[in-house]
């Protein structure tokens, strides 16, 4: 995780997490450093409790779900 969980609360009581993950990408055939990469995560639900209690920056993270890509 890059930063600490931001938390969200909704109007029925349920709990939205936030937050950034960085993805290592390792080196190319010729040793050179590849970019890494940051994707935002939202969490909802047991997910997001679990973030809410273990999202400290630089916590290392398993993430699955679905991906939306948008640009800006």
């Amino acid at each position: 995780l890059v930063n600490d969980t931001r938390i969200n609360a909704n109007q029925n009581g349920g709990i939205s997490a936030f937050n950034k993950i960085g993805v290592y990408n390792g080196k190319d055939k010729n040793g050179e450093q590849r970019p890494s990469m940051f994707f935002d995560i939202v969490a909802f639900g047991r997910g997001a409790e679990l973030l809410r209690d273990m999202g400290k920056k630089g916590t290392p993270v398993s993430v699955s779900g679905r991906y939306n890509q948008s640009c800006l």
